[in-house]
């Protein structure tokens, strides 16, 4: 009777490892590809592809991750135009103080390919985002990356911000 009951728990637990292990196996992240818009991302899932609501006129490929409930969104802007000044003017109003949501000490200037961006991160409800903007090849990147407040920025949110890449236009 102990053997059985001993043998039925590590049974369950083996089930139990090899279930996880199925799991883990599941979620293969691989690069994705998109020369009219110029560039790759690596990413668990193919992101879901819309014209933005955000800016009209912008190809949105977006990710939403149900295990720790964070989004990712790339918004590919092709409107001609001096993305630089509007970046720059971007940043003067997040500095300004003007909307209380965002922290202004979080405001960056990251480096893409010796082009400067912007990054700021701000709170909306019970959520935190990161927005990071990149002028590239006269595209406007813009990233928005959001989470539930109180924790860190996910891991997979990094790992596809930090895979971003340029690529040949056809």
């Amino acid at each position: 009777m102990k053997v059985r009951f001993v043998a039925s728990i590590l049974f369950t637990f083996l089930l139990t490892g090899f279930a996880q292990g199925q799991q883990r196996k599941q979620v293969q992240w691989k690069e994705y590809v998109y020369p009219d818009d110029g560039f790759a991302l690596t990413l668990p899932s193919p992101p879901s592809i819309n014209e933005s609501p955000a800016l009209p006129g912008a190809t949105a490929y977006a990710i939403y991750s149900e295990s720790d409930d964070s989004g990712f969104v790339l918004r590919v802007m092709h409107k001609k135009g001096n993305c630089a000044s509007a970046i720059a003017k971007l940043k003067e109003s997040v500095l300004s103080g003007n909307n209380a949501s965002i922290d202004r000490s979080s405001v960056k200037e990251p480096s893409f390919d010796g082009n400067r961006g912007l990054e700021y991160m701000f709170k909306r409800n019970t959520t935190v985002a990161i927005d990071r903007l990149y002028c590239l090849n006269e595209r406007l990147y813009y990233f928005t990356v959001n989470w539930p407040s109180g924790r860190p920025i996910p891991a997979a949110a990094t790992r596809m911000l930090n895979s971003f890449r340029l690529v040949q236009q056809p």
